[in-house]
C-alpha cells in the first residue's frame, strides 16, 4: 500500500529561486535519511548538482521562450510516496518511485527520488523540475492531480504485487473492491477485449491485430480513418476514434510492443542485470572496506612479525592484527593475488552507479507506459 501527496513549491518569501529549490533537495537527500546516499537516484539530472541545473534550465527556458520566471510560478513539484511498512525494501522503494516519476513527467523532466529510511516505513521524496528538458515548456499538474497520483500509484503497486490503498470517497472497504463493484466503461471493456486477444496471440503489427481480432468472433468495420470493433458477437459497435486518442492506431500499435515485455519488474531481464549490478556493488563496498583495513594495518603486522611474535605487543595491539587477519582472510577467499586500489574500485563503483541509473531509466519508461495502459 502507498500513500501519496503532490506540493507545488514556489519560491519562499525574503529567498532568492535557487535557494528556495536547494531547501528542498537538500533535505530530501539528506544522508542520514537516505543510507548515506544509496536510496538516491536521479533522472536528467545529478542529485548533487540538481539546484545549478534546475535553475540552468529556467534560465535555458526564458531565453528560448521569452518568458521570466515571476514569484507566484511553480520551481518544482515535490511528490511523496509512503508505503505500509515491512511491504517493501528500500531499494523496491525507489524503483517503484522512480516508475512513478517517470509515468507523471513521461521522461520530459528532471527529477529526484530520494528513499528515506529514518522512520519506521519506508517512503519517497521526489522532486520534478517544472521546466522541461528541453527548456521548451513546462510539467503541467491536471487538475484532481492528486487523485491522478493516486491512481498511478496504485497501478504501480498493483503490478508489483503489492496492496492499493483504500479510498477515502467511498466509503471504509478497499479501493481494489470498489474497483471491482464498478460497472466497466465502454472503453475498460473494449481494452479487456483488446488485452485477451494479446495474451493468446502475438501480433507483429497493427494489421495484424486487426486480422486477428476478425478471427476471434470480433467484427472490424472501416470508415475512413475510422475502426469499429463490434465485440464478441454483441451488436453494438466501438469506435475507436470516438472513444479516446489512447486507442489510436498509434496506441494500439504500442500496445502491442507493451506485450514483448514482462509487465513486473522483478521478472524483466534487465532487472535480473540491475540485481546482479546491485550484487557486485556491494562486493565493492566490502572488498574496500577490507582493503582499507589491510593497509592501515600493515605497519603493525610488519612490527608484530619482526618482534618474534611478542605476547606484549599483541596485546597492545590486538583488534588492529585481528582486522589485518580478516582483511587478509577475506581478499585471500576471492583469489586475489593481489589487492586492486582504492581508486580503480571507486571508479569501478562509479561506472556501475551509472550503468545501473541508465538501466533503471529505461526501464522506468517502458514501465510508465505500462502505468498509462494500466490506469487508462
Amino acid at each position: 500500500m502507498a500513500t501519496t501527496w503532490i506540493k507545488p513549491i514556489h519560491i519562499n518569501k525574503g529567498w532568492s529561486k535557487s535557494q528556495s529549490i536547494a531547501a528542498t533537495i537538500d533535505y530530501v537527500i539528506d544522508p542520514a535519511k537516505t543510507q548515506n546516499g544509496k536510496g538516491v537516484t536521479s533522472y536528467g539530472c545529478t542529485p548533487e548538482n540538481a539546484t545549478e541545473e534546475f535553475m540552468f534550465s529556467k534560465d535555458e527556458y526564458a531565453n528560448i521562450t521569452g518568458r521570466e520566471q515571476g514569484d507566484s510560478d511553480i520551481l518544482i513539484y515535490h511528490v511523496r510516496q509512503a508505503f505500509r511498512p515491512g511491504e517493501v525494501t528500500p531499494e523496491m522503494a525507489n524503483q517503484l518511485g522512480h516508475e512513478l516519476a517517470m509515468a507523471l513527467t513521461k521522461g520530459e523532466n528532471g527529477f529526484i527520488v530520494a528513499t528515506h529510511t529514518d522512520r519506521n516505513h519506508v517512503h519517497n521524496h521526489i522532486i520534478i523540475n517544472s521546466t522541461r528538458l528541453d527548456c521548451m515548456g513546462k510539467y503541467r499538474n491536471p487538475l484532481r492531480s492528486s487523485k491522478q497520483l493516486r491512481k498511478i500509484s496504485d497501478a504501480i503497486c498493483e503490478r508489483n504485487g503489492l496492496s492499493i490503498v483504500e479510498d477515502p470517497g467511498h466509503g471504509s472497504g478497499p479501493y481494489s473492491k470498489y474497483k471491482e463493484n464498478q460497472k466497466p466503461t465502454l472503453r475498460q471493456e473494449l481494452e479487456k477485449y483488446i488485452d485477451e486477444i494479446l495474451k493468446i496471440n502475438s501480433p507483429n503489427n497493427f494489421e495484424h491485430l486487426l486480422k486477428i481480432l476478425e478471427n476471434a468472433n470480433c467484427k472490424v468495420k472501416r470508415r475512413g480513418k475510422n475502426i469499429s470493433l463490434c465485440l464478441g458477437g454483441q451488436k453494438r459497435f466501438f469506435r475507436l476514434s470516438s472513444l479516446s486518442e489512447e486507442y489510436s492506431e498509434a496506441s494500439l500499435r504500442e500496445r502491442i510492443e507493451l506485450t514483448q515485455y514482462p509487465s513486473a519488474l522483478h521478472s524483466s531481464p534487465m532487472q535480473s542485470k540491475i540485481t546482479a549490478i546491485d550484487a557486485r556493488m556491494k562486493a565493492i563496498e566490502s572488498l574496500q572496506k577490507h582493503a582499507n583495513d589491510y593497509r592501515k594495518t600493515e605497519a603493525i603486522v610488519k612490527r608484530y612479525h619482526k618482534s618474534g611474535h611478542d605476547k606484549n605487543f599483541f596485546s597492545q595491539n590486538a583488534v588492529a592484527i585481528k582486522m589485518h587477519q580478516d582483511a587478509k582472510a577475506h581478499i585471500d577467499n576471492l583469489g586475489l593475488k593481489f589487492i586492486p586500489s582504492i581508486k580503480d574500485l571507486q571508479d569501478e563503483y562509479s561506472a556501475l552507479r551509472t550503468e545501473k541509473q541508465h538501466m533503471q531509466q529505461e526501464m522506468s519508461l517502458m514501465q510508465a507506459k505500462q502505468t498509462e495502459v494500466d490506469r487508462s
